[in-house]
Order: structure tokens, then C-alpha cells, then sequence
């Protein structure tokens, strides 16, 4: 029996969310026929599993642990297995759909473009070995450098699918720079199809890469920049993100390795661009290491702020707008274009959620009591020029600190503290300060 007729025996219809997720209150708890003929619940059954396993292994005489997947033979009860099978049948009903879902979405949306979207499918290929026409034995291994090539096919309503690869010396696949490869096509795609400002992005969900939420910040960040209204990115279902682009990182290397057995060298980025850019209709772009370093440096202390969205790995779709100028996005477990919304991509369909990307900085209060004047915040240290101090302070039940006052800076106030001190007055006088 397959899996899909398993499956097709336990839920209502296969094709909806509620049943595969076991949200129906129909199909929640039924569970597949067992023929019990040749054997009992309570008889010992042996079966093999995949199973991830801690491995001791010897290195420079030291004992090293490793995690390895391998094969395992298994002897329980019949019972324990139906128990194990129908646990583990619960989360391949969810990937099984997951999988025809966000495929049906792509096909869909893919037919059905509206003048103003761009729907942009990438990946990253794996990455190309410089290679040399002629070299000497040592050379051979280990030597050679890489170049990543980061592939995207580019739909648009009316128009033939247009194929980019962007190269790069850098073997970095980190958001930073992805980026650096995105942001030089976005441009061209903006230039040359001045009304698109709509972009729906597909791609796999590697953890390391796309999906995690420095991306979703460069996201927002750069469709703002690149004056883009909204945009949506959707991600295949684990394991299942094979695409036309890797189509087109095929279609390189297949072009770089005839260069080398024509005579021809393949040292670096540079020499691969000159050598493909007059042979293949596909778009080429370089992209710089300093590029990469540059988006780093500039987004390092909203890096460190960042809050990760709940669940990441579950999420299947998130939405950027670029009208609110915040740093909020929306997110939600499956992708959506239904025609339920003006918005196209933009419904509320499948329990959507909102999240802020950074963290807020909040206004922190510090109370601290002394008879010392260490007790001061730094402006307000007693000296001989700031004898007066009434206007740098305000009775505990005024909580609108100082607006202006010569001892006091007049930059808006971002976070302030309050400090208690003993003082002959029954008084408590409450300092405002910055730090």
C-alpha cells in the first residue's frame, strides 16, 4: 500500500489544511486499518530504523564524540510500532501537504501575475572549483579556489522568464550576502520594468541563510530602499526546493568546464565572468567581497538587536510593507494568494501574525540612595559652577523631567535615570539625566 492511500483512508480530503494538520474534528483521531491476521498487538516484531547516534572515534590519541544517521535493528512489541508509525504518520501528513500546497501557490501565482509583481525564484548553486587547463600533480587537490554562484529566474506578466547568476570570489552565504547578490538584479529588474513594485520571492528554507530573521530584515530594508512597495517571501517545504534555478547553475558550470577543455583557465570570478558573458543569454553580475563586508558593517548593531520570529522553521511565508517605515513583518505557517483581499498576497488567511524585528529600547530607570554626591549622575555633580541645582531637578511627583536649563543638555531625552539622595527636606528629589 502507498503512503497516499494511507493517507487518503485517515483524513477527510487531503487537500485541506484542518484535516492534515488533524484539526478536524472528524478525521482527528482516525487512524489507518490494521490486519491482524498473522500476527497480535503484544507479539515481538523486528524492524530496522534511521536513527541519529552519538559515534566515539579516535583523533591525535584523543577520544572525539560525532553524530551520525545510521541504520538500526529493532525489536518491540507490535503495539510499540503502531504507536511509533501513527506519530510519525501525524507530522508526514502535515509535510506531505505543506509540499503540494506551496508548490500550488507557485504554479498559481506564477499564471496568474499581475503588471505591477515580480515573482523572483533563487538558490544558491553549488559552489564552482577554479579550474586549470594544464596543471602540475600538487595543484590538483585542495588548492583551487571557489566561486559562488547564486542563481535566480525572474517571471514577469507578458514577458519571458529572464535567467540571472551572480558570481562572487566570496564563498560567504550568510543574509549579508545574499544581498549583495539580490540587490544588483532587484536594481535591474526596477530599471527595466519601471512599474513592478510588488515582489514575491520563492526559495528553500536553509536556516543559515534564508530563512532566519537577518534576512527578513534585509528584506524590508532593501525593498525600501529600493523604492518597492510590499513584497512577500515563500518557502518551499523542507527538502523540496529544487527550482529552474538550479537549472541555471547547471548550465554554467557545464559552460565553465568546456572553457577548460578548450585550452582555457578558470583562476577566479573575474575570468569566469569574461569567459561566460559572451556565451550564454544568461544576465551575469560580479559581486565584490567588499560589497558583502559593506552590508555587514553597516547593519551590525540591528544584527545584535534582531528578535527571532517565533517558530521560524514552520513558517512558509512572511510580508513585508514599506509604507509604515517600522520593523514589523507579517508571518504565517503556509503562503497564500488568494483573491480574498486587494492586496493579493496580502490576506489574513491562515492565522496571521505579526512580528517586531527589533527590539525596542526601553526607557530604563535607575533608583539608587546615597548621602554621597557619587549618588550624581555625571551633569549633575556637585561643582562650583552648578551651585543651583533646582533646575536640574524636579519633586518625585512631577514626571515630566526638565525641558531646558542651562546646566542641562538639550537633546531629547532617550533613557533616564532617577536617583534618591538624603537631604535634610522630607523631600525626594528625582535627577534626570543621559547615558
Amino acid at each position: 500500500m502507498k503512503l497516499i492511500n494511507i493517507l487518503e483512508e485517515t483524513v477527510c480530503d487531503t487537500k485541506s489544511k484542518e484535516c492534515m494538520y488533524s484539526e478536524c474534528n472528524i478525521c482527528e483521531t482516525t487512524s489507518p486499518t490494521y490486519n491482524f491476521t498473522k500476527a497480535k498487538k503484544y507479539d515481538n516484531v523486528t524492524w530496522i530504523e534511521w536513527i541519529t547516534k552519538d559515534v566515539e572515534y579516535e583523533k591525535n590519541d584523543e577520544t572525539k564524540k560525532t553524530k551520525k544517521v545510521v541504520t538500526e535493528s529493532k525489536t518491540e512489541k507490535l503495539e510499540i510500532l503502531i504507536n511509533l508509525f501513527e506519530k510519525e504518520l501525524t507530522k508526514f501528513k502535515e509535510h506531505y501537504f505543506n509540499i503540494w500546497h506551496q508548490y500550488n501557490v507557485y504554479r498559481n501565482l506564477k499564471s496568474s501575475l499581475q503588471h505591477n509583481e515580480v515573482m523572483i525564484h533563487c538558490d544558491f548553486s553549488e559552489n564552482y572549483t577554479c579550474k586549470m587547463h594544464r596543471q602540475i600533480q600538487s595543484a590538483h587537490f585542495g588548492t583551487q579556489n571557489q566561486i559562488s554562484l547564486h542563481t535566480s529566474v525572474i517571471y514577469v506578466k507578458s514577458s519571458k522568464p529572464r535567467a540571472y547568476c551572480t558570481l562572487s570570489d566570496s564563498t560567504d552565504h550568510s543574509p549579508a550576502a545574499i544581498w549583495a547578490h539580490l540587490r544588483p538584479i532587484l536594481i535591474d529588474i526596477k530599471k527595466k520594468v519601471p512599474q513592478i513594485n510588488t515582489v514575491h520571492v520563492f526559495s528553500d528554507g536553509p536556516a543559515t541563510q534564508y530563512k532566519q530573521k537577518k534576512n527578513f530584515y534585509l528584506y524590508k530594508l532593501y525593498l525600501e530602499d529600493l523604492n518597492f512597495e510590499k513584497g512577500t517571501w515563500n518557502f518551499s517545504e523542507s527538502y523540496h526546493g529544487k527550482s529552474a534555478a538550479d537549472g541555471i547553475g547547471g548550465v554554467i558550470k557545464r559552460l565553465l568546464d568546456a572553457k577548460v577543455s578548450h585550452g582555457m583557465d578558470v583562476s577566479d570570478t573575474s575570468t569566469a565572468y569574461s569567459l561566460l558573458k559572451e556565451n550564454t543569454t544568461v544576465n551575469l553580475f560580479c559581486v565584490k567581497e567588499s560589497d558583502i563586508i559593506e552590508i555587514k558593517s553597516k547593519n551590525q548593531t540591528a544584527f545584535e538587536s534582531l528578535v527571532p520570529v517565533p517558530k521560524t522553521m514552520k513558517i512558509h511565508q512572511i510580508q513585508v510593507e514599506t509604507e509604515n517605515h517600522s520593523n514589523e513583518i507579517n508571518y504565517r505557517v503556509l503562503s497564500c494568494f488568494c483573491n480574498g483581499s486587494s492586496m493579493r498576497g496580502f490576506c489574513d488567511c491562515f492565522n496571521i501574525k505579526r512580528h517586531c524585528l527589533l527590539k525596542s529600547r526601553p526607557r530604563k530607570r535607575t533608583r539608587l540612595t546615597s548621602d554621597s554626591d557619587d549618588c550624581l549622575p555625571l551633569p549633575f555633580k556637585r561643582t562650583a559652577h552648578t551651585t543651583n541645582m533646582s533646575a536640574a531637578i524636579s519633586k518625585s511627583e512631577n514626571k515630566t523631567p526638565p525641558v531646558s536649563s542651562k546646566n542641562i543638555p538639550t537633546v531629547p531625552i532617550d533613557i533616564f535615570g532617577a536617583v534618591d539622595c538624603d537631604s535634610d527636606s522630607s523631600d525626594i528629589f528625582t535627577y534626570y539625566w543621559y547615558y
